[in-house]
């Protein structure tokens, strides 16, 4: 979905006046502020750099036998939730650290704003972790082919060693249970709860990086982001849900013509309807609920020259999900993000990479569970191969990242879950048709369409740009095709369980997805091909 321009375009312009005031002007004072934080003599910093939320320096002091340490400061307008974030990734790696072997920054010493004499937030320092980023190596080293994500064939050899690294961290967090949904901080009672908690339990809201981008990026308020913790899963989908509606209804610029926006609210009501075809209240809808890292990614994985792992950074959007999204197959198997190869290639061409991918990295997990014993018919790799299989995994993707909802459920969700259909068009009436009430469902969909016809005019006054756009009525005569007119009475679950209507046909995707559901009663790894 298209930003809202004015929103970005006042983020990065204060974005870069303050990183240059950071740059310039205040690297001395920071160095001043982290010695005496330390007190062990002279500090200089030897190197700035930039991620996508925070300016980090790092310090070397000038005792030989001192370790470099470095401070991290948030960019405000890129870290919408500053306090909340850094609140979340402090508490985060401090349970790390404790519970798990993940290499992650050690924090030295927190601060909100006010303990920052140099005015510019709230900070972290911690010790410097050696390493480059996994994605600059691997475009430095011309393992990446032209585009930018799709490996050639010395980088999946090498892919494979980081992989099962990976698949070893992400075993470990998978063994970590909560009571809630939510962000972590430190348990405060004491006792024997304090004991079972491992010192820790869900305390505060979740925070993603898809809530931080909806105020940052396309103009929502605070106000329409979730403020609770969650004690069942489809409580948490349900809320993610209404936030894709709040996406498309608050932001002014969310649709490009009347058929944009009928396809829009179409979507979003189908998603409503297909969720307990992907999201059962009997299974995995309450706790134990699993870490989740919404946004991490190979760019905050960080390797020697050998590509072993050395750290892994930015925490600060983990959180305990529902088991739906630590099981789901990963996102993030990519060098470049999903939604920007869907949004730059295609979804087709994603998912071509994309299958590729997981079946090394489901290899490499397998391996890896054997090793710790955890191999069997529930082992997180059965369940993220099942995940693939039955779309589950993709219907967490559109809920998780409101910017390819639409590609992802028109491409994968919509055929798969309610059978074949010759255009988005007869897809958008057939909905209308079969709502509970068909004159109240077009009635409240109109209303919505004028609504966002008035909102793109309104949009393009204040910009300045011509728009000729104007409310067009759908089309009142459609004739349903016999197979739609069978499928009426039926739920998603049963068109999707009738098989061969799966096949996307409203993308230039025209292969299986080649993933094999494994035997659950062969423990022989030597025959699981993927």
């Amino acid at each position: 979905m298209e930003p809202h321009w004015p929103s970005l375009s006042a983020a990065k312009t204060h974005r870069d006046s303050w990183t240059e005031r950071f740059l310039v002007e205040r690297t001395e004072d920071l160095c001043r502020f982290v010695e005496s934080v330390r007190g062990f003599g002279r500090c200089t910093a030897i190197s700035r750099c930039r991620s996508g939320h925070n300016v980090i320096l790092r310090l070397r002091w000038q005792a030989s036998d001192a370790s470099d340490w470095a401070i991290r400061i948030p960019i405000p307008e890129n870290s919408v939730f500053m306090r909340e974030k850094l609140r979340n990734e402090v508490a985060m790696l401090n349970y790390l650290d404790t519970h798990t072997t993940v290499p992650i920054p050690r924090v030295y010493k927190v601060g909100t704003a006010a303990d920052n004499p140099t005015g510019l937030g709230p900070f972290i320092i911690t010790n410097w972790i050696k390493g480059r980023s996994l994605v600059k190596v691997l475009r430095e080293r011309n393992l990446l082919a032209p585009d930018g994500f799709v490996l050639v064939p010395e980088g999946e050899r090498i892919m494979k060693r980081v992989y099962g690294q990976i698949a070893g961290f992400l075993l470990q967090l998978w063994t970590k249970e909560f009571e809630k949904i939510g962000a972590v901080g430190v348990y405060e009672g004491v006792g024997a709860r304090a004991g079972a908690l491992g010192g820790y339990e869900v305390r505060y809201p979740p925070l993603t990086l898809y809530m931080n981008e909806l105020v940052r990026r396309y103009g929502l308020k605070k106000t329409a982001l979730p403020q609770q913790t969650y004690s069942r899963s489809h409580e948490y989908f349900k809320a993610l849900l209404g936030m894709q509606w709040s996406h498309v209804v608050l932001q002014k610029n969310s649709v490009r013509n009347s058929t944009d926006a009928r396809e829009k609210f179409t979507v979003r009501g189908a998603m409503a309807l297909v969720a307990s075809s992907f999201i059962s209240r009997d299974v995995d809808n309450e706790a134990p609920f699993r870490l989740f890292s919404d946004d991490f990614s190979l760019s905050n994985v960080l390797v020697d020259e050998n590509f072993e792992i050395t750290g892994i950074t930015d925490w600060g959007f983990t959180y305990a999900a529902p088991s739906q999204f630590a099981y789901s197959c990963p996102w993030w198997l990519t060098a470049l993000p999903p939604d920007t190869i869907i949004q730059r290639f295609g979804m087709s061409r994603f998912r071509e990479v994309y299958t590729r991918q997981f079946a090394i990295f489901v290899d490499q997990l397998k391996l890896r569970e054997i090793e710790s014993g955890m191999q069997g018919p529930g082992s997180l790799s059965s369940k993220m191969v099942n995940s693939f299989l039955n779309r589950g995994a993709w219907f967490v993707l559109a809920c998780r990242m409101g910017a390819i909802l639409d590609d992802v459920y028109w491409s994968i969700l919509d055929n798969f879950c309610w059978g074949r259909v010759v255009s988005r068009d007869e897809r958008v009436m057939w909905l209308a048709a079969v709502a509970a009430d068909r004159d109240y469902y077009i009635r409240d969909r109109e209303v919505f369409v004028e609504r966002k016809i008035r909102d793109l005019i309104e949009y393009c006054r204040l910009m300045g740009i011509p728009c000729t756009e104007r409310y067009a009525p759908p089309p009142s005569v459609v004739r349903l095709p016999r197979v739609m007119m069978d499928k009426m009475t039926q739920t998603p679950s049963m068109v999707a369980s009738e098989g061969g209507d799966n096949i996307n046909t409203n993308d230039d995707y025209d292969g299986d997805d080649d993933i094999e559901e494994e035997d659950s009663d062969d423990d022989d790894d030597d025959d699981d091909d993927v």
